[in-house]
């Protein structure tokens, strides 16, 4: 495996895997994040550092790093948050060149993310921008490679908006943020925004000069202890973990049909297909925050050598050979229609084989609701008058032993 080539580039820096710690509760401390290197991360990104004090009226807005992990409210590996613990930014810069001797040491990459979300209400918006422009100088200085900006805190965007969930970056001043970044440092950067928003403005946000853009879904959730029958928290809060996968999926690949720079891409990734499946759907890096955080900095290893094998095992010797390829099948509508009018045909015209050499007879099969299926004597029996060919136990089988299609498909006419 030593052949496969998992480097990626973002604007020349280049990123030996794009399997990539997201900014949380594992990029903090510089003990989690020696952790995340040792275990092959291509790169960290920082905890959000911001020059927002998070004191409004003398009160904190915001306390110490506040994780819900959800395993015993029956949702294993994921969680939930109202805070992760923002650095000032003097400790965030400082921060920055810590972590710097070891991100270089081991060819990682150091990502410093900048939030500027928060109480701005102290500052007008000149002083706002040039706080700004001063703090990503500073973290340029201390050693950041590239910056990715804060524009989406769900726990801000909450509190600013009323509690809907509405975006509460205003466009113009959010590319007024993009255009003084650009003028104050000379690294790479990006803008992590509600992905519908990046949607609908992408090219205003290219033209001034990002260099990435990044999928971030803000999903609020309720989670219920049964055992008290009150949420967990009493505010819905942004959910993270599997459950989410398919969706940032689609987000990913949606946005990557009509982006011209690459995309940063996290939400739902805990194991190596998952990552392969963003990859697939336009991800040039894929974030990974729950799964490190539930699991352990172990998690980076195993995605990595899971994506190695993939590609060994399908051919592929470049990662960038498996970059995209699902995004022009992703919202098809042709191809949608093709899929369905292969489907509304009578049952009669359907045909199914059980391939009795591959079959290892586990019977998960014999679900069937119609009954057309039962297990005898170890090996699935088929009832052909009564199957609907709905396609359960195709989709089911792990061996994939069962094969449903039109009789005019090879052979079972």
């Amino acid at each position: 495996m030593s052949d496969i080539d998992l480097t990626v580039t973002i604007e020349g820096i280049t990123f030996k895997n794009p399997v990539v710690a997201a900014s949380g509760i594992i990029t903090r401390s510089v003990h989690s994040v020696k952790k995340c290197i040792e275990a092959g991360a291509g790169a960290v990104v920082t905890k959000s550092i911001t020059f927002v004090s998070g004191v409004s009226g003398g009160k904190w807005l915001l306390p110490r790093p506040a994780i819900w992990l959800l395993d015993k409210y029956g949702d294993p590996g994921s969680s939930q948050n109202i805070s992760i613990g923002n650095l000032p930014d003097k400790q965030g810069v400082e921060f920055v060149k810590q972590i710097k001797p070891i991100t270089q040491g081991a060819g990682a990459v150091l990502i410093a993310n900048m939030n500027l979300m928060g109480d701005l209400d102290a500052f007008t918006e000149e002083e706002a921008l040039e706080r700004t422009g001063d703090l990503a100088r500073k973290l340029e200085a201390a050693g950041a490679d590239m910056m990715e900006v804060m524009r989406a805190c769900p726990i801000d965007v909450g509190r600013h908006s009323g509690g809907d969930w509405a975006e509460a970056s205003d466009v113009d001043y959010t590319e007024k943020i993009i255009r003084t970044i650009k003028a104050a440092i000379s690294i790479p950067f990006y803008l992590k925004l509600q992905t519908d928003v990046t949607f609908r403005n992408i090219k205003r946000f290219e033209d001034a000069g990002v260099a990435a853009h990044c999928v971030y879904s803000l999903l609020p959730a309720t989670v219920i202890d049964i055992e008290t029958g009150r949420p967990i928290l009493p505010f819905p809060q942004p959910y993270y973990g599997r459950g989410i996968t398919a969706h940032e999926n689609y987000q990913t690949a949606r946005l990557a049909s009509v982006a011209t720079c690459p995309i940063v891409t996290s939400g739902g990734t805990m194991k190596g297909r998952d990552v392969i499946e963003r990859l697939m759907c336009g991800g040039t890096i894929v974030q990974v925050m729950t799964a490190a955080m539930r699991y352990g900095p172990q998690v980076f290893a195993d995605m990595i050598d899971e994506l190695k094998s993939f590609m060994l095992r399908k051919g592929h010797e470049s990662i960038n050979d498996v970059i995209g390829i699902a995004v022009p099948h992703v919202n098809n509508p042709e191809e949608y229609a093709q899929f369905v009018k292969e489907r509304q045909v009578p049952r009669e015209a359907m045909a199914m084989t059980i391939d009795r050499a591959q079959c290892t007879g586990c019977g998960q099969c014999a679900v069937c609701p119609y009954g057309a299926i039962v297990m005898k004597d170890g090996f699935p029996k088929w009832a052909s008058k009564i199957c609907e060919f709905c396609g359960i136990c195709q989709t089911l089988c792990p061996v994939d032993a069962i094969t449903i299609r039109l009789r005019t498909m090879g052979k079972g006419n």
